[in-house]
């Protein structure tokens, strides 16, 4: 699957999956895997910080709260500061989005 071609939300989804190495489909189970964990939070926080969702609206895909929500993108604003390894898989990812969103401007520009 290209997550390049899938557009918004559903990108988000495909592209933090892809990053940490587990199906997407993993992202919405109830499993407290790190790996899964840490996917699903990175999601819940760009869906509120770019898609400009609400907390309640964030995590409803998986099956969470707007605590849950909040907490995700607490947590993910502090591994940022203090994990190299997420630092570097998060930016993977808001950098792989910025040049989607750059595609689709240019797109419309045309």
């Amino acid at each position: 699957m290209n997550p390049y071609a899938i557009p918004g939300i559903a990108g988000i989804d495909a592209m933090c999956a892809q990053e940490w190495g587990i199906d997407r489909e993993q992202l919405y189970t109830r499993t407290r895997e790190r790996q899964v964990v840490e996917a699903r939070q990175m999601a819940m926080y760009l869906r509120v910080t770019r898609e400009r969702s609400s907390y309640a609206a964030a995590g409803q895909p998986y099956d969470r709260d707007h605590a849950t929500a909040i907490h995700a993108v607490r947590t993910v604003r502090n591994l940022m500061s203090t994990d190299k390894e997420f630092k570097r898989k998060a930016s993977a990812v808001i950098d792989k989005l910025q040049v989607l969103d750059n595609a689709v401007e240019d797109e419309n520009n045309s």
